[in-house]
């Protein structure tokens, strides 16, 4: 179920997706990516590996993007805070900045579409199946009660869990 809300998500952007849809869908990579180092003891070490690289790929780039549009509005909105007392080159300076910032946003965004390319394909598919396949069976005995016990909204989290373990 994660997998393909990722997937739905990042195929729905484009170059004229506003930044907060695309910062949803890193949430939606981060949460994804957490979930399977979670539990990822219960996985064979290579398989996660192979997986979850794949998976982080995609993260970095969508992080770059977020880092530099929040680095753009809060400049904005520090310069036109202090514009009436800001001195000239510190005024320069920031649309430099913000310039460079800019860019860089406008690139991690145009390398989206081949880093989500790279991630939405036959070879990121069949790594997640070799994953979700390949657990290492040592599984402790009673592992889901005692989750459970320890944790009630464990339950949930577990359910979903073997419900992408039976539908990939």
């Amino acid at each position: 179920a994660a997998q393909r809300q990722l997937l739905s998500a990042g195929r729905a952007i484009d170059a004229t997706t506003p930044a907060p849809l695309v910062h949803e869908l890193r949430k939606d990579a981060k949460r994804f990516r957490y979930l399977l180092e979670c539990f990822g003891g219960l996985y064979a070490p290579a398989a996660r590996k192979a997986f979850v690289s794949r998976l982080k790929a995609l993260q970095d780039n969508l992080g770059m993007h977020q880092d530099a549009d929040v680095h753009v509005t809060h400049l904005r909105r520090i310069v036109a805070e202090l514009a009436d007392g800001l001195p000239v080159d510190s005024f320069l300076a920031a649309g430099q900045l913000v310039e460079q910032l800019e860019q860089r946003r406008a690139a991690t965004r145009a390398e989206f579409a081949a880093r989500f390319s790279d991630y939405d394909s036959k070879a990121t598919r069949r790594a997640l199946r070799e994953l979700l396949a390949q657990g290492t069976g040592r599984r402790p005995i009673g592992w889901r009660a005692r989750l459970a016990a320890s944790h009630p909204p464990a339950r949930t989290r577990v359910a979903r869990i073997e419900a992408l373990m039976r539908h990939p």
